[in-house]
């Protein structure tokens, strides 16, 4: 989690000025396309709702020619599926700002018995934020997922087996 999209410099929270909070994603191109990280973006928001303030809006962020083209592409795709306009912006990558600790790994922060292991084998939050064991289970108690990838996974996250249990659950 963190800023981007705007010019203020050392956005936080309390001044976050014309940025937009924003994820960052980085991605094995041979493990999934950028189309398929596109489209997923897609099915999981509302493109249509229109922005109700910049800290809040909803853009996609390229980094490169091929990327726009793909993102404006699904774009006009969706609003035809949608039938109604899409106000998702599509936006030059800028300097991404990583968001203050607290607000790192939200969902995680609300299973404390997890979230208390995870902070345990990464003490340093920057590791803890890149952790890929701890970004899917951040999707899975937020609700993303399906239960298949949750079982065949959870094992590989070194979460206590109680701890795998109540991210199970959820």
């Amino acid at each position: 989690m963190g800023y981007t999209g705007g010019t203020t410099e050392d956005p936080t929270y309390a001044d976050i000025g014309d940025h937009a909070e924003a994820i960052e994603i980085a991605y094995d191109p041979t493990e999934i396309t950028y189309e398929q990280l596109i489209l997923e973006f897609w099915s999981a928001h509302r493109p249509d709702a229109e922005p109700w303030s910049t800290q809040y809006r909803s853009a996609v962020f390229v980094h490169d020619e091929e990327q726009r083209e793909v993102a404006e592409r699904t774009k006009r795709m969706m609003a035809r599926k949608l039938g109604r306009p899409v106000h998702t912006a599509v936006e030059t990558a800028a300097v991404f700002t990583q968001a203050e600790d607290y607000h790192q790994k939200y969902r995680l922060r609300h299973q404390p018995d997890v979230f208390a292991e995870l902070v345990a084998a990464y003490p340093m939050v920057d590791d803890l934020v890149r952790s890929t064991a701890a970004a899917r289970l951040n999707a899975w108690v937020s609700g993303w997922g399906s239960q298949a990838d949750r079982q065949r996974d959870l094992p590989r996250t070194g979460l206590s087996d109680t701890a795998q249990r109540s991210v199970a659950r959820r």
